[in-house]
């Protein structure tokens, strides 16, 4: 079931709660015959009402095999579902008496759910068909006879009428608020289901788009970059053989080794973007995670790690180089975020693994923490960076099934935590 806010018309639905309802349907007119019957002492043709009750069954049963086969139902067939509900409750009311009976209420049930799943089309057909058999209802109908200690009891038959008038109300009035509210549920469920896809499908957007872009700017600028380091390694050849300063040689050395760094972060920003996600998975423990990602960081001696007791161990399915890549860059965001030490902690928690970050720094503002995880977007008023490590972090986390969650106040430092399905869970 879809809606945006309203249910857009020839859309396909999964129609399992509707088969639920009239198998509800089908029970509550059974027991509404034998209530009549037993209480009320109501004269019903039982085998005529048993063959309508029968097809009834038939009908539900051929939905309930066509969604075996194909769990979406066209509106079409919705609306040839409710047509024939409001046929089938025709014939019922023929048997019992016509337009007299008090539960033509339920005609109304249908058009009030039609409304809700189908467009105004259809709806408008079922209500056509609905005041058709009602119609019907006033010029032929089966007479029903009551027990009655007197028989022309006019007054007696009236009170019978009025309280079977109000026991279909009451009827109707359920079946409208339940299903009416379950109908709503499921669209808002299908809702969300179909926001959380676009922005799964606008994430992919981005990180195509990223992945181009620095696959481009790697291929552009590769032919440079080869020209400067070739350069600068003639350079620091003839400065050596001219016999230069030593201060010399070290700079034309720094070309070269600047040029090998601007080509790996080419490289890197390639992989992170876009190579990363589709890396094969394999198999690793909490410890070798954990560590692997704290490699390389300048300032490794302001991170303290503390690991829950018996988490090292635990093992985790997911590609190796994206998550350590993405735990690195939330350590480097803390690092300089504060001059104080960094906190690092890995736990198992109901969702999984939850490894947490925490800087001591400045913190961020509401407008600032909301906007944390969109691409380029960046505080750093050095140029820095390019606002691409929180937006690639949590790119990654979706794509494994797992989030990252940010919390922060001004002058309390910022809070993330990174969460990670195990393996077999």
């Amino acid at each position: 079931m879809v809606n945006e806010r309203t249910l857009p018309a020839g859309q396909a639905v999964d129609a399992s709660w509707l088969i639920g309802l009239r198998w509800g349907s089908i029970a509550g007119q059974v027991v509404t015959i034998l209530v009549a019957w037993h209480l009320f002492g109501v004269q019903v043709p039982f085998v005529e009402l048993a063959l309508v009750v029968g097809a009834e069954i038939a009908m539900n049963l051929g939905a309930a095999f066509w969604r075996r086969r194909r769990p979406m139902f066209p509106p079409e067939l919705i609306a040839a579902l409710f047509v024939g509900d409001a046929l089938f409750l025709t014939l019922l009311l023929y048997f019992t008496g016509g337009a007299h009976n008090p539960f033509n209420f339920l005609y109304l049930v249908n058009i009030v759910l039609a409304a809700v799943v189908l467009g105004p089309r259809l709806t408008w057909l079922l209500a056509g068909v609905s005041a058709f058999g009602f119609g019907f209802l006033f010029f032929d109908s089966w007479p029903v006879a009551f027990d009655l200690a007197h028989p022309h009891d006019s007054e007696a038959a009236m009170a019978l009428h009025m309280r079977g008038m109000w026991v279909a109300f009451v009827v109707a009035a359920a079946f409208i608020i339940y299903f009416v509210g379950r109908v709503t549920r499921e669209l808002s469920r299908r809702n969300e289901e179909l926001r959380t896809a676009r922005e799964a499908v606008h994430r992919a957007e981005k990180l195509s788009s990223l992945a181009t872009l620095a696959a481009g700017a790697a291929h552009e600028l590769s032919t440079p970059l080869s020209t400067i380091a070739l350069v600068s390694s003639e350079l620091t050849r003839q400065l050596q053989s001219d016999g230069a300063s030593a201060e010399r040689i070290a700079d034309a050395k720094l070309i070269r080794t600047e040029v090998s760094r601007c080509r790996t972060v080419l490289d890197q920003l390639a992989v992170d973007a876009g190579q990363t996600v589709g890396d094969t998975r394999s198999s690793v423990t909490v410890a070798t995670l954990i560590a692997g990602a704290l490699e390389g960081i300048k300032d490794r001696g302001r991170v303290s790690v503390t690991l829950a007791t018996g988490v090292e161990q635990h093992e985790l399915q997911l590609p190796l180089r994206a998550v350590q890549h993405a735990i690195r860059a939330l350590v480097n965001n803390a690092l300089e975020a504060s001059t104080a030490k960094v906190d690092v902690s890995a736990a198992v928690a109901v969702g999984g693994l939850e490894l947490t970050v925490i800087d001591y720094g400045p913190g961020m503002s509401d407008e600032v923490l909301t906007r944390a995880t969109e691409p380029f977007f960046t505080t750093k008023s050095d140029a820095g960076g390019m606002g691409l490590g929180l937006f690639l972090v949590n790119a990654v986390a979706r794509d494994l099934g797992g989030r990252l969650d940010l919390s922060s106040k001004p002058g309390q430092g910022t809070r993330a935590t990174l969460s990670l399905p195990l393996a077999g869970r």
